[in-house]
């Protein structure tokens, strides 16, 4: 059944990589089927290109590869409670930053950041440099080796993550602008991360057809060790044909392949994709030339750590822009040369001022840049509304009037006055206020007691609507 599961998932990824594919299927099925060695029978999966078929019954195998799907997904959305940090601080300020990538991001790719708790590089630089690269990634220059003091220190390093952290720590990777295979002892690391942390940690290269033996062997490991969100990246259609000709269906059955040409990719105009679309290079035509639709490739909310640079650093997802053009915001960074500084480095970077659960007495509150108050409604690229007067007292942050609402703000939101809420809205337009200020002037100017002024302000900065960059 794995091989038959195995033969649909390549099927369906050929058809949306390669449009040509999915005309041929509405002539001769049986054809592009022996093309590619898929051993299916045409009748049983004719319903994924034939819309005609659409409410008829579902063949077994299809039924099969719905029942598999859904528990991808379903193991997806565990993934994403795994990820979540057990010290509450940490927890709060995580939850805040996926709320803010809710209404920064859309639904769509919020629904694909999962806000894992770190990422470990083991190199400095990218030998394949992708034009399009998220990240920008400088050429590689360094490798940390696994020598007997590196790999004492990697442990020590997983079990300070793990104190730090808690059991979420076993959803970390290890890599970032980098792409793992470049260290030759990159499997040993995984090891000891197995050892330590009690998970395989997902690997995504773009080299899996370069060492297609060193490939197999490391998909082969992950799967005994119980790893099961690897995926391999694929830059062109020579490498997709290279791909399926040395890895059978059934071998891929649960490796997701990130393929470049396929027009409906969802991609993000950051990093150097960013820099080629400013210049209006051809090959960016499917990319967001829309500021606000730029996205993100970045999927952490906690640490960056290089190895090679013995820097962590406190980082989370955000729109790449020009100030953040990489996608994603630096809170905070430290270096280290042991243990015991990497120890510290995590304690400075939650300390509670940075992590700020609370915000700051001195800091002005305001929405964030991208957000805008008009006509009694909070309004952005993504967010459809946020507070209107005359809604139920709850607010509801939402797509769109049809879509059931992420997340409800403070309960303590109930029975707020429409002036008061206009009111408060328009003094964090412009330069903003402080909590105090706030307060104040909405007990005089509206009668509004100051705990539910505070209390308002609480929830929308938990929501991550308001500016949280550095005071």
């Amino acid at each position: 059944m794995r091989g038959q599961l195995g033969a649909v998932k390549r099927l369906l990824e050929l058809m949306q990589a390669l449009p040509e594919v999915r005309q041929q299927l509405q002539h001769s099925p049986q054809a592009v089927l022996d093309e590619w060695n898929l051993k299916l029978d045409p009748h049983q999966v004719e319903a994924l290109w034939n819309p005609t078929l659409q409410g008829q019954p579902v063949s077994p195998c299809l039924q099969a590869w719905g029942r598999h799907r859904e528990g991808r997904a379903r193991a997806r959305q565990q993934l994403r409670q795994d990820c979540l940090p057990q010290p509450l601080e940490m927890r709060l300020w995580r939850d805040r930053q996926e709320r803010r990538c809710l209404s920064q991001l859309g639904q769509q790719r919020w629904e694909v950041v999962l806000h894992y708790p770190a990422a470990l590089e083991l190199c400095q630089g990218c030998s394949v440099g992708c034009w399009f690269c998220g990240f920008a990634a400088p050429r590689l220059s360094a490798s940390w080796p696994a020598t007997p003091e590196n790999t004492r220190l990697w442990r020590q390093i997983l079990d300070i993550l793990r104190a730090r952290v808690g059991p979420a720590a076993r959803r970390s990777f290890c890599y970032w602008a980098t792409d793992p295979l470049d260290n030759s002892d990159y499997e040993q690391f995984c090891q000891i991360f197995y050892q330590s942390l009690g998970a395989w940690p997902r690997t995504t290269t773009a080299l899996a057809t370069r060492q297609s033996e060193r490939t197999r062997a490391l998909l082969a490991m992950s799967a005994a060790h119980g790893g099961e969100w690897d995926r391999l990246s694929l830059l062109s259609l020579s490498q997709l044909r290279k791909l399926y000709q040395n890895f059978t269906p059934e071998e891929l059955l649960d490796v997701e392949l990130v393929i470049h040409c396929d027009e409906e990719l969802v991609r993000s105009t950051a990093g150097r994709a960013r820099l080629a679309v400013e210049k209006g290079q051809p090959q960016t035509r499917n990319f967001p030339a829309q500021t606000e639709l730029a996205g993100t490739i970045a999927c952490v909310s906690g640490f960056l750590v290089n190895l090679v640079q013995a820097k962590v650093q406190l980082i989370s997802p955000c729109t790449a822009s020009q100030t953040y053009p990489l996608g994603y915001r630096v809170f905070g960074e430290e270096h280290f040369h042991d243990a015991a500084t990497f120890d510290a480095s995590l304690q400075a970077l939650t300390r509670p001022e940075l992590l700020e659960i609370v915000p700051a007495n001195q800091r002005l509150l305001r929405w964030r840049s991208d957000l805008s108050w008009q006509d009694s409604r909070l309004v952005s690229a993504h967010l459809v509304h946020a507070f209107q007067a005359g809604c139920a007292p709850l607010a509801w942050l939402r797509q769109s009037d049809g879509d059931p609402p992420p997340f409800l703000l403070e309960q303590s939101l109930q029975g707020e006055l429409p002036q008061g809420l206009a009111t408060l809205s328009q003094r964090l337009s412009g330069d903003g206020t402080t909590l105090g200020e706030a307060m104040l002037a909405l007990s005089i100017a509206c009668d509004q007691p100051p705990p539910v002024t505070r209390a308002r302000l609480l929830g929308l900065w938990q929501a991550g609507l308001l500016d949280d960059t550095a005071l």
